[in-house]
């Protein structure tokens, strides 16, 4: 995974659109998974072999008020990426 956006400014509800860049992409959509650090899901909207849509359901409520960068944990295919990280607003 090269890239995330946008990956400052999220809602700390869940809600934004994530578009995630790279190469490797199944689009399989059930064939991938994308949790961030904090334990909180990315639901798959769709995909190519270059790009992930995803929409997060929220941030987990016990660290919402913390500007801590969210690691993105993307698995396709039983290989792990954690190159990429997003931030709350």
């Amino acid at each position: 995974m090269s890239s995330v956006s946008p990956a400052t400014g999220l809602n700390q509800l869940g809600g934004d659109l994530l578009t995630l860049t790279g190469t490797g992409f199944d689009t399989n959509i059930a064939a991938t998974t994308v949790t961030m650090s904090d334990g909180s899901t990315c639901d798959i909207k769709g995909a190519t072999p270059t790009t992930l849509d995803c929409i997060p359901s929220g941030f987990d409520l016990s660290t919402i008020a913390s500007s801590t960068p969210r690691t993105l944990t993307v698995t396709v295919n039983s290989v792990v990426n954690t190159d990429q990280s997003v931030e709350m607003l």
